[in-house]
């Protein structure tokens, strides 16, 4: 993975003034016929490099048009205040056929507590674009923890899946962002309800073997339980620290969950796939069974 948020230089952005796609992702696109029929090689207009075979009748679009239209539809939906300052981060895959921009709005915020600790989450933007036929072009919403950097999406499994498979509509994702203040606030006040749910002694001497009703190994439930003492030690021993360190399995791999190393750039895409792990273990039952003990 390439983190390609290196050309910023201060750390809050004004959407509408200072946002720029960076250069090595900001080419044009063009196509060469391949010896097959119906397939065609997508270039870097830039370099020449081979970046994929799609079909004939692919829609690509250069990342650079994409997020910029995205962004355009965000500044005027969401208002100056809120896109005033924010935190955008690029990272891509497939030598930047595969382009990911995670942007935090700061400026909208909700703060949880525990009986131990405080802390703040903001809205997030997540928005995956690709041209060589690998990755679904997707818009999606959630919330960034600023105590640890912890990333979060919001909605259900299902519907990050259908966005992920279905491919991307602007329109659609207009009316996406008229909702997403709301929704932001809804998934704000659950997570201070899991703040609220203390485990008792008996879940809490239980908690690793609840853990693979979810939808986990053992072995990834052992390394989840080990992470969750880490965030409960901060947290307390609440639900609120078991999703944290969930989302930490999702954000970071200093954690005792390393990726494997699959070649071809793919860790922004393996990061991705863990994001949405997270997502269905906590709409699994056996997730919503702890909230409601």
């Amino acid at each position: 993975m390439a983190l390609d948020n290196r050309f910023f230089q201060k750390e809050y952005f004004n959407l509408t003034t200072d946002f720029k796609v960076p250069q090595h992702l900001d080419f044009p696109i063009r196509y060469e016929d391949t010896r097959f029929k119906g397939k065609k090689y997508v270039i870097n207009g830039h370099t020449d490099a081979v970046l994929g075979i799609v079909g004939a009748g692919f829609p690509s679009v250069p990342h650079g048009d994409f997020f910029r239209n995205i962004v355009d539809a965000i500044v005027e939906n969401f208002g100056a205040e809120d896109t005033s300052q924010v935190i955008p981060k690029f990272t891509s895959a497939h030598n930047g056929a595969v382009a990911l921009l995670d942007i935090t709005f700061p400026n909208i915020s909700y703060t949880i507590r525990t009986d131990k600790h405080t802390t703040n989450i903001a809205q997030r933007a997540i928005l995956w674009h690709g041209i060589d036929g690998t990755k679904s072009n997707l818009g999606v919403f959630g919330a960034v923890d600023f105590f640890c950097t912890n990333g979060m999406i919001t909605g259900t499994y299902e519907q990050v899946r259908k966005k992920n498979t279905s491919g991307f509509n602007l329109a659609n994702f207009v009316e996406e962002i008229k909702q997403s203040h709301n929704n932001f606030i809804t998934h704000a006040k659950y997570l201070q309800l899991m703040a609220d749910t203390n485990f008792s002694r008996s879940q809490m001497a239980n908690l690793k073997e609840l853990l693979e009703p979810m939808g986990m190994s053992k072995r990834m439930a052992k390394n989840m339980y080990d992470l969750f003492l880490d965030e409960a030690s901060v947290r307390g021993k609440n639900l609120w620290a078991l999703y944290s360190a969930m989302t930490n399995y999702s954000s970071h791999t200093n954690n005792g969950f390393k990726l494997k190393d699959m070649g071809n750039d793919t860790r922004a895409t393996s990061m991705w796939e863990r994001e949405q792990k997270v997502v269905k273990w906590t709409n699994s039952t056996a997730f919503k069974e702890l909230l409601a003990a």
